[in-house]
């Protein structure tokens, strides 16, 4: 008898412990009180006319169920974001664990006037917690509006220019900008402060390519940290020039001399001499002009 109670105990305090360990993996799961995160990539205290925001959200455990962004300037209020996830089931409730997005954001089409605002985000996820609502964050960024572009005044530019020639422009920004330069038919020459002094000075040089027929535009380009670009047109007039042309004869001596010594750097020639030789002038001064492009497109503003 003695033994029989013995292991309806046992059985008893097993089941006992079955159902604890359950339950608290159940609450391990599903009640879990860990908060969702939200990281911005890039700068969002200011933000112009039309700025890009890089955002990522994460939850490692239940999953995202709600992501919202509202732009807040006094009793004025927009939504400039939001997205939410439905519950598949009970217990089939998981959303997304990470989450990247994009959204551009049109401070003047939302009616906001330039000065202070509050960017509030909030994030919710599919945990079972707060009777089923889930563990919440939210976060609120001051940030200021500045529709207003730089504004740009020429100081001194260069005024004629030959195919295969080069010149410069004298610049200044009335405003703290993030990225500037001119822009020749379509190149971007970043600038570079015009001496050691904070005057707002700057200085950038441009170079045509030998074979520029004209000049289709030609600008100073300022963007802020607001996102605002700025722009300033400069006149530059392209002074033609007759380039001399010459005819010269390769020897086949000419080629049994200098093949073999390309053919030591450049292992992937094959064919004739004539066809070895072509791909040098051709192929390979193209590979030579693209590798002189990528190393002039990061200059250095130390002289």
């Amino acid at each position: 008898m003695t033994e029989k109670k013995s292991a309806r105990s046992m059985i008893v305090s097993l089941f006992l412990l079955a159902f604890i360990v359950a339950v608290a993996l159940i609450f391990f799961k599903y009640y879990e009180r860990e908060k969702p995160q939200i990281t911005f990539q890039g700068d969002i205290s200011t933000f112009g006319l039309k700025k890009e925001v890089k955002f990522t959200v994460s939850d490692k455990r239940s999953g995202i169920s709600l992501v919202e962004i509202i732009l807040n300037q006094g009793s004025k209020n927009a939504k400039i974001y939001g997205k939410e996830f439905s519950r598949l089931g009970f217990f089939e409730h998981d959303g997304p664990k990470k989450l990247e997005e994009t959204v551009t954001l049109e401070s003047g089409s939302l009616g906001f006037t330039d000065g202070k605002a509050e960017l509030q985000v909030t994030v919710r996820d599919f945990s079972f917690w707060n009777w089923m609502a889930g563990n919440k964050t939210v976060m609120s960024y001051p940030v200021i509006l500045d529709t207003h572009p730089p504004k740009i005044s020429i100081l001194h530019s260069t005024r004629y220019v030959s195919p295969g020639g080069s010149g410069m422009v004298l610049y200044k920004i009335d405003d703290v900008v993030e990225k500037h330069g001119l822009i020749v038919n379509g190149h971007f020459n970043p600038g570079f402060p015009a001496s050691d002094e904070e005057d707002n000075r700057f200085v950038a040089f441009f170079g045509l390519p030998f074979d520029t027929e004209k000049i289709e535009s030609a600008v100073i380009n300022a963007n802020d940290l607001a996102g605002n670009t700025g722009n300033a047109a400069f006149g530059i007039i392209l002074k033609k020039q007759n380039f001399k042309h010459d005819r010269i004869n390769i020897s086949d001596n000419f080629l049994n001399l200098k093949i073999p010594e390309f053919a030591q750097e450049y292992p992937q020639l094959t064919g004739s001499l004539v066809d070895q030789f072509v791909y040098v002038n051709s192929r390979v001064r193209q590979e030579n002009y693209q590798a002189i492009v990528t190393a002039a497109t990061n200059p250095s503003p130390l002289r």
